[in-house]
């Protein structure tokens, strides 16, 4: 015959179920804290992106704010043009600059403008300008490129260099289509390995036919 097991007195099962109770609101309250902590820390870190974000964009905002887009004179030049044209005209107003072009060049004279299709342009560096080095925030130093036949072959090579003025903390502006510019005379830059220049100058806007 088996033995009866001692019987739990209902005192002491009163106690066993608060204290497992208790247990169980502790452990729950912990894990909740930590949820809410993580939770309101995301929250803080999104809030301060956001707030980061929006700031940018005010400060770009009030950025091109301080100058006034000028009115578009409806010309369209080559950034070699820049170079060539002494004074360039339409100084003031808002022009469209091919960038992307490349001109050949032979007898003194430009023969012709070809515009590369796929990946040519930058594995052949058939771009009509390229980037060279960032001077501050906000003039950036172009190269302006043209193709040029020596010994039978067709060589790209530097023309001159032309500044380009940007709003402070935009993006260097891309070389693979026209830009609309506000052309702004002479600048004298100093490159970052001392010389002093004297490059024609322009003020990006935007790109073409942008909506």
């Amino acid at each position: 015959m088996l033995k009866d097991f001692p019987s739990i007195k209902e005192a002491d099962l009163k106690i066993y179920l608060l204290s497992l109770t208790v247990t169980i609101l502790i452990v729950a309250a912990f894990f909740a804290g930590r949820f809410s902590s993580s939770l309101v820390r995301n929250t803080v870190e999104n809030v301060s992106d956001t707030r980061q974000t929006d700031s940018t964009a005010t400060a770009m905002r009030s950025a091109i704010a301080v100058h006034t887009i000028p009115a578009y004179t409806g010309h369209t030049y080559h950034a070699l043009d820049l170079l060539i044209k002494r004074p360039f005209p339409d100084q003031g107003g808002l022009i469209s600059l091919d960038v992307a072009a490349q001109p050949s060049v032979g007898y003194g004279m430009i023969l012709a403008y070809n515009t590369w299709p796929g990946r040519i342009p930058e594995e052949a560096n058939a771009r009509g300008v390229r980037f060279s080095q960032m001077l501050g925030d906000t003039i950036c130093i172009f190269d302006v490129i043209q193709a040029v036949t020596e010994d039978g072959k067709v060589v790209p090579q530097s023309a001159g260099q032309i500044a380009v003025e940007i709003i402070g903390g935009s993006h260097i502006p891309d070389s693979d289509g026209i830009w609309d510019v506000e052309p702004e005379g002479i600048e004298e830059v100093t490159t970052n390995n001392g010389t002093v220049l004297h490059l024609p100058k322009v003020r990006f806007w935007r790109y073409h036919n942008i909506r």
